[in-house]
């Protein structure tokens, strides 16, 4: 039998793609996803706090037009500034990802890491004074929770259908996976309640890989976007 080059295999894998889907998972739950969705992952994710949670638009049970004509009275814009204190929140993570804490400490703010696993849904009524209670009893002015997915899509290459060479097949690039970050963050001021909604730059990138690598060029993805995604709302934290 006739045994073909890598380079040959690589340059007839790449003209084909095959479509295999697409993929949404949470930055806080952002393991690298084999065939199985149960088989990797955070064991310690919970799930996600919802604004309602952070915001507390709901805390109070009967709402009348009055309350709402004072609120849009006394509303404003909430803004912060280097060397503002922060309450940093990553829904869903026991702690912020130390990228977004090294890119809010890089511009000057200073930065306390709190747990972001949801509360109980007894807890739930007032988890967003308990918040504010906790930030000013440690001196912090505003408390910062953010969210983020991740998606990404995946497309086969013609090099799947030779792997079976006997030349370490596992290691022919036969995968390109697109990946796609979005993040955005409620921005709270701890005294008033008073809230701004903040959204980072979309990022997104690709990477080819074998079998082999899969998860190592995931993860790099992952960490990659990350960084740019959260470096992107930092920069965002001031303006308005």
């Amino acid at each position: 039998m006739k045994k073909l080059s890598f380079r040959a295999i690589a340059t007839l894998a790449v003209p084909v793609l095959f479509l295999m889907g697409c993929e949404t998972r949470s930055i806080s739950d952002s393991g690298y996803r084999g065939r199985f969705a149960w088989e990797s992952g955070n064991r310690y994710y919970r799930g996600e706090l919802n604004e309602v949670d952070v915001l507390g638009a709901s805390a109070k049970q009967e709402i009348s037009e009055a309350d709402i004509l004072k609120a849009l009275a006394t509303a404003r814009s909430v803004h912060v500034h280097p060397g503002d204190s922060l309450l940093v929140i990553q829904s869903g993570a026991i702690a912020p990802d130390s990228a977004m804490v090294d890119a809010l400490t890089r511009l000057g703010y200073h930065v306390q890491g709190f747990s972001g696993v949801p509360p109980a849904d007894n807890e739930r009524a007032s988890y967003s004074r308990n918040l504010r209670l906790a930030a000013a009893q440690g001196g912090l002015t505003h408390i910062l929770c953010y969210w983020g997915t991740l998606e990404s899509t995946k497309e086969g290459q013609a090099s799947k259908t030779v792997s079976w060479i006997p030349i370490a097949g596992s290691f022919v690039p036969d995968e390109t996976q697109r990946m796609r970050i979005s993040v955005r963050a409620a921005l709270v001021d701890v005294a008033s309640g008073h809230w701004s909604i903040i959204s980072a730059k979309s990022a997104e990138n690709t990477a080819f890989s074998p079998a082999v690598l899969r998860e190592s060029s995931d993860q790099k993805q992952v960490e990659k976007l990350k960084a740019e995604g959260y470096a992107s709302l930092a920069d965002n934290l001031g303006r308005g």
